[in-house]
Parts: C-alpha cells; sequence; structure tokens
C-alpha cells in the first residue's frame, strides 16, 4: 500500500515537472508555519504549485524532465516551487528570504539551465509577466 501512494506521488510530481517552465528549491528548516502558509497562499496566487517532498522520490520523480541536473542540490528540508513564470516566482522567493532568515533559495532551473541562488536574484529583478502586461 505504501508504495502505491509513493509511486503514485513520484509520478504527481514527474507530471508537474514536466508541465512546469521553473522548478525553484528552497530550504525552509526552522520557518514557522505561519510563514509557511503565508508563502504557500502566496506562491498560490502566482499559479505555482508548491510541494514538500523527500528528495529521494523527488530524483526519481525528476529523471526524464528537463530538472535532473537539480538531483545533486537535493539536500536537507526542501520545498519545490513549480512555475510558468520565473521572474514572479523569483521575486516572491527572493522576498520571502528578506523577511525570514529560516527560509534559504538553493537552486533552480529554468529553460534547460541550472540556476544557482545569485543567477535567481539577479532574475527577481527583471518585470514580470504581469508587470510588462
Amino acid at each position: 500500500m505504501v508504495a502505491l501512494v509513493k509511486k503514485d506521488l513520484v509520478e504527481s510530481l514527474s507530471e508537474m515537472a514536466k508541465n512546469s517552465e521553473a522548478l525553484l528549491v528552497a530550504q525552509y528548516t526552522g520557518m514557522t508555519v505561519t510563514a509557511l502558509g503565508a508563502l504557500r497562499y502566496s506562491a498560490k496566487q502566482h499559479g505555482v504549485n508548491v510541494k514538500v517532498a523527500k528528495n529521494t522520490l523527488m530524483k526519481i520523480a525528476l529523471k526524464d524532465t528537463p530538472y535532473d541536473g537539480l538531483s545533486d542540490s537535493l539536500s536537507g528540508q526542501n520545498i519545490f516551487f513549480f512555475a510558468s513564470d520565473i521572474v514572479a516566482i523569483a521575486k516572491l522567493l527572493v522576498a520571502a528570504e528578506k523577511e525570514n532568515n529560516a527560509f534559504k533559495i538553493k537552486v533552480g532551473a529554468f529553460a534547460n539551465k541550472l540556476l544557482d541562488d545569485g543567477e535567481i536574484k539577479q532574475i527577481s529583478k527583471l518585470p514580470s509577466l504581469d508587470e510588462i502586461r
């Protein structure tokens, strides 16, 4: 029974990865439930899927997706942001990192390119799709 649940979760995560244009990973160790809930709510408002999953399951899910290269960076408590607008989610995560010392942007991927936290911060300075329109 547990194996079936894990298999379904891996399939769901893999499908989410294949349908996303960007995937960002952050560490949330030490965040309060309230702060994490507020972050999830803000991300949902921007059309971002937010998932917390075991790194082992995420590594399996990312195989054969554009984000397979992220597997080497997965350690510790991670939260995953699947987005269609890289700039909007980058802005949200940079703001969350400034507000909460326990939240740390780790790595991401967009357009088949791995991004470190510095590159994600640079992307956050660009205008988002909503701002351009």
